[in-house]
């Protein structure tokens, strides 16, 4: 009897231990599944893109908590809103104002130091469609067309090399293009990255 009982409480420490160690392992699955899925699945938001992000080609960019992003390139700051979409992407708009006058003895545009010349509309008024030639240091000759609209002061500015922006006349003197930035967060970057672009190839920003 004695040799039964104690082969009873063997068996009896055995299923208690197995049952420990089973609830042991769906205690740390359960951990696992509610941190990660969190951290990197979620889609990105504003809070996310709060911060400053720089390039090593001298880009800032610094986003507020209240959405308002700061962007520097070129030695020049912008000052814009930013805005995310349901997909974690997001977007910003700021506009580069540069000087334009008109030359009314030589029916001329003279738009950020180059001088247009008209190739269509009525002289006496900047609307109509204006062209200036620029030449590479490679030798090859670009041509720029610029557009003013006379319904609501708009114009489009292209060349042939495919480049094309759009924006307001504005009354300060300026021709304000509108440019559109993409952002795209990537929080499985150590640190977190944002890559920006604006009509081109991205450019890889690391938060500071």
């Amino acid at each position: 009897m004695k040799s039964e009982s104690r082969t009873a409480r063997a068996l009896l420490h055995v299923i208690t231990l197995i049952i420990v160690c089973a609830c042991v392992v769906a205690f740390a699955s359960c951990s696992e599944g509610s941190d990660d899925p969190a951290s990197t699945n979620a889609t990105p938001t504003l809070a996310d893109y709060v911060g400053t992000w720089t390039s090593s080609s001298g880009i800032t960019l610094t986003v507020e908590s209240s959405g308002t992003a700061s962007y520097s390139t070129g030695g020049v700051n912008y000052v814009a809103s930013l805005e995310v979409a349901a997909d974690g992407t997001a977007s910003f708009t700021y506009y580069v104002g540069k000087s334009y006058s008109y030359d009314s003895s030589g029916d001329a545009l003279v738009y950020d130091g180059d001088s247009y010349t008209r190739a269509s509309g009525t002289a006496g008024t900047i609307v109509g469609t204006w062209t200036y030639e620029d030449a590479s240091g490679s030798g090859t000759t670009i041509t720029w067309t610029l557009t003013i609209s006379s319904s609501d002061n708009s114009f489009t500015l292209m060349n042939t090399e495919g480049d094309a922006y759009s924006g307001l006349v504005g009354e300060d003197g300026n021709l304000a293009i509108t440019m559109n930035v993409a952002a795209t967060i990537d929080t499985s970057a150590t640190p977190d990255t944002v890559t920006v672009s604006c009509g081109g190839t991205g450019t890889v920003l690391t938060k500071q």
